[in-house]
């Protein structure tokens, strides 16, 4: 689990066990495997010092009794958080470097595949089904249920190797992608792959 967010299922343990009393010191390998957050390295060594549990790291060997000790430590924290933010704005520039060349970012949606030579191309049988099911949809004859009860006949598969639900075909249903689009946040742009449909 990444460090860029106190969420992480062992350290809400950790914590819980500190809470209890069950633990008086934290020995991590790394600053940044703690945390990347600023904030939250703070507010945690501020909390572990008020609960008597020392923070250790075998790689960083800060001497919190003195001010450069301290120093050094916070310079490291502003480092790891420093490092999280421009990785962040690293990748969201290279997310918007794709679409602006009409590359797709994710995991391709349903109906798709990348050839050898890295173009999309349209699966048949998934193609046939998603185009019988927008013209249906459109037409009002085919609810989402309906459309998932046909998927699942044809023994075609999410992309997750599900079965269909009605909310997964609520999600393709209202995918851009189809009608030849790329998105980047709430922005559409011109893809380069070939469309499944019309907008219309």
């Amino acid at each position: 689990h990444s460090g860029k967010t106190d969420r992480r299922p062992k350290f809400k343990e950790l914590l819980r066990l500190i809470d209890d009393g069950q633990i008086d010191a934290v020995v991590c390998h790394h600053l940044d495997r703690f945390s990347r957050k600023l904030h939250d390295v703070l507010v945690y060594f501020k909390q572990f010092e008020e609960q008597n549990v020392v923070l250790a790291f075998a790689d960083d060997r800060f001497d919190f009794t003195t001010p450069n000790g301290m120093l050094e430590f916070h310079i490291l924290a502003v480092f790891a958080d420093w490092y999280l933010q421009n990785l962040a704005r690293e990748v969201s520039k290279g997310k918007l470097g794709r679409v602006l060349k009409g590359e797709h970012n994710n995991q391709l949606p349903f109906g798709y595949l990348k050839t050898p030579d890295g173009k999309l191309a349209i699966v048949p049988d998934e193609g046939a089904a998603l185009r019988e099911a927008f013209e249906g949809y459109a037409a009002g004859q085919l609810t989402d249920r309906q459309i998932a009860e046909l998927f699942n006949a044809r023994q075609l598969r999410t992309r997750g190797g599900k079965l269909w639900s009605k909310d997964a075909v609520r999600d393709i249903m209202q995918n851009d992608f189809y009608y030849g689009v790329v998105e980047y946040r709430t922005d559409l742009y011109q893809g380069n792959h070939p469309p499944l449909i019309t907008k219309d």
